[in-house]
């Protein structure tokens, strides 16, 4: 219960582990480092999804959470790396998103619904790993589902896309 509480409390991230099979594929990057300069376009960008709950406050500035057992925690507020709905405007091109989901409980059926067009048409985009790394091929498809802890690493190609479409909420 003592690492279920703490996870709860704070902000999760990622790292990013490459090797030479990686490297020598022609993904979209670059990924953000610690010390890059203002104004640098990413192509590569991590997405860390988790729910929280901001009702209760300690007076130390902490988030109340119960003491006991709780076995699923459901947040009412969902954060992509800590934002409440970010906003991310595309260049076109593909672009790597690296998405896990932070979430002590909840799962995500994640797509990308093209801006200003009517109906439901998802953009699709291809799924190149998972939690076991590398896929052997690329697998395109229109969304995906996380579970807790999940991780997926997928290509978007923004490209296709006219330039009014180009903008688009995360997830």
């Amino acid at each position: 219960a003592h690492c279920r509480r703490r996870f709860g409390k704070r902000s999760i991230g990622l790292y990013i582990i490459r090797d030479e099979e990686e490297t020598s594929l022609d993904l979209p990057g670059p990924a953000p480092q610690a010390g890059d300069p203002p104004g640098v376009t990413y192509y590569e960008i991590p997405l860390v999804i988790q729910d929280r709950t901001f009702r209760a406050v300690d007076p130390l500035g902490g988030w109340r959470y119960h003491d006991g057992w709780v076995e699923n925690f459901f947040g009412d507020t969902v954060l992509v790396n800590g934002k409440v709905w970010p906003f991310l405007d595309v260049d076109q091109g593909k672009y790597r998103f690296r998405v896990l989901n932070g979430s002590n409980s909840r799962r995500y059926k994640l797509s990308l619904d093209r801006v200003g067009v009517g109906g439901t048409q998802d953009l699709p985009f291809h799924v190149i790993g998972g939690d076991g790394g590398l896929l052997p091929a690329p697998v395109t498809v229109n969304e995906i589902t996380l579970g807790s802890a999940e991780r997926y690493d997928v290509i978007v190609d923004f490209g296709c896309a006219d330039p009014p479409t180009c903008s688009t909420p995360l997830p």
